[in-house]
Parts: C-alpha cells; structure tokens; sequence
C-alpha cells in the first residue's frame, strides 16, 4: 500500500559562517557547510531521524536496513501496534526494531530476503529507490532510462526510474546511479526530504546559466530577478534589486588579487568538487563568496543580501552557491 508522507515546514537555519551568528547545529558533525545540512536539519526537527549519544549524526556512514525502517514509518507515521508477526526468521520481539520491520513488511515497503530482514545490512541505492517508490504516490517511470548503469530488467530499473522522474534523485555527475553502492545516511536523508516535502527541496522552477567564456555553470531560482550577461562575458547577476545582489563569474587567477582562502571555509559543491565559502553579517546584510581554483581560473558565487531577502531564500541561496560546476 502506497503512502503519501505529509509535507511540512521548516524555517531553515543562517547559511553564514562562525564569522557571524548562527542557530544551534543538531549535530556535532553537520556543520552549516555541509552539502545535506538542510534536509538532515528538517528531519530531525521532525523527530524522524536522530544521531548517537556522542553527538554526531555520521553522515558519511551506510544507512543500516533497521534505519531505514524506522525513518520510514516516523516519516509515513505509521501505525506499529497490532501488526502481524512478519516472520523474520534473523530477528525475534526483543530486536529494538521489531514492530518497525513488522509495520514496513505489512506495509511491503521492505519486504526482507529469503525470510530474512537482514537489520544490520546495509541499504543499497537501487533498494533504497524501492522503498522510496513503495512509500509514496510516484509516477512509475514508464518510458524513461536515466541512468546508463540502469537497464530494463534490473529488479529496481522501475522503481529507480520513478524517483528520477520525480526528482528525487538526479544521480551522479557522470550519469549513473551506482544501484548496487551503499546509501549513507546523509544521502538517504537528501532523499526521504524530497519525497516528503517536495516544495521545499525539490525545485523544478530553475534557469541553468552556462558561461562559456569560462566554461561553467549556475542554477538558480526562476522568480530571481536576474541581470543580462556581462559585456565581458565573466558572468552574469543571478538576482539584483534594491538590497540585494548575487553573481556569477570567473576571472583569471592572480595571486595578488586573489581571496586569502585562509579566511575561507573548505566545502564540497553538490557534484563533489571541493571550494572555499566565506561569508559576513554586518549592518543588516549578509555577505557571501564562494570561491574555485582550478587550471588558473577562479569561479565565484557571490553576493550581498538583506536579512528579509535571505530569511525567505535561505534554501534557495544555498541550493545555487553549491550549484557551481565547472564544464570540462
């Protein structure tokens, strides 16, 4: 049986650095950088996930099948009482996670191997699209091929097919989607935010900007409202109006006019590239630069934003900082 997870909202949290003030991190090991703070913020202000006693959320760890099974029933809010036995032969009523593998096997979200549950295994990709697609009302794909790694006649090919569909995955910068690797647990909780409020991470209402002076792209927000391209063909003003400015734009790199990345922050960009943030509150606005340096070339994401601006386009300004990609 197919359920739709209710969406809900969630006020999200100042993307700036220590320079300036901050809300609380949930975590000791998700700072405000890392590329999945929003959605693993918003399900635990759900209570649908939680981290371990020393702290951490270990987001780079595989995401266990007893995890995943709790995640989803606290997501779906199922019902775990009066379920019938599902007959696990590796696990028995005192296993902590018992009557969620019993709500998710009633449900035939997870439906176990050869009568086992295997609670300790590790969820692959391709299984996780299974649960997703069981979970909630997707689309069924029909008629799409993704990924080239994904074939008609693959166990999950459907159910991979119709979380792509719905954008709740895009798959690797390569064009694959690795279903038979393991699903961290940061990466499951970027999936489980999408199917279950969509409004607020999925954004399909986008303009890709592709500079070919420089050879890289942006996405940001249609509602922005944007400049024409430079002259110079550096870039381009993703939003301008009164009190608040963003850009992109590349430059040649020269070591005298160059940023001192020693005040900057190492973060890792949505296709895994590494670069430098920094930002700045001061006088009611906040003030950003994102920074890459490859092959002599600097690639920037900047700008300079009111506290109204940025309280209702958080996500958004995130979402297009982390969008940077160099083209080769």
């Amino acid at each position: 049986m197919k359920r739709t997870g209710m969406a809900v909202a969630l006020t999200a949290g100042l993307f700036i650095s220590a320079t300036g003030s901050a809300l609380a991190q949930s975590f000791d090991d998700v700072s405000q950088t890392f590329w999945a703070e929003s959605e693993i913020t918003y399900l635990s202000d759900q209570g649908i996930i939680s981290g371990y006693e020393d702290g951490d959320f270990h987001p780079n760890e595989p995401v266990k099948r007893s995890q995943a099974a709790a995640m989803i029933v606290k997501a779906l809010d199922l019902e775990t009482g009066n379920r019938p036995s599902p007959g696990f032969s590796d696990i028995t009523r005192d296993f902590h996670a018992f009557e969620e593998a019993a709500a998710v096997k009633d449900e035939e979200i997870i439906t176990g191997n050869d009568g086992r549950f295997l609670p300790n295994n590790s969820l692959k990709r391709g299984q996780m699209a299974a649960v997703l697609n069981r979970s909630f009302d997707f689309s069924d794909g029909e008629g799409s091929n993704y990924f080239r790694d994904v074939e008609e006649g693959d166990v999950f090919f459907h159910d991979i097919q119709a979380i792509a569909q719905a954008d709740i995955t895009t798959g690797y910068q390569d064009g694959t989607f690795g279903p038979n690797e393991n699903v961290t647990r940061a990466q499951f909780s970027v999936f489980l935010a999408r199917a279950l409020s969509p409004e607020q991470f999925v954004e399909p209402d986008r303009t890709t900007y592709i500079n070919e002076r420089f050879s890289y792209e942006v996405t940001y927000p249609d509602d922005w409202t944007a400049a024409q391209e430079a002259d110079n063909g550096d870039g381009k003003v993703l939003h301008n109006d009164t009190a608040s400015t963003i850009r992109a734009y590349g430059t040649h790199h020269m070591e005298s006019t160059a940023p001192d990345l020693s005040n900057y922050q190492e973060v890792t960009l949505q296709n895994g590239d590494k670069a430098h943030y920094q930002s700045k509150r001061e006088d009611n606005t906040i003030t950003f630069d994102l920074v890459r340096i490859e092959d002599d070339i600097e690639y920037h994401v900047s700008g300079e934003v009111s506290e109204a601006f940025y309280s209702t386009n958080s996500n958004e300004i995130r979402d297009t900082i982390y969008s940077l990609k160099t083209v080769d």
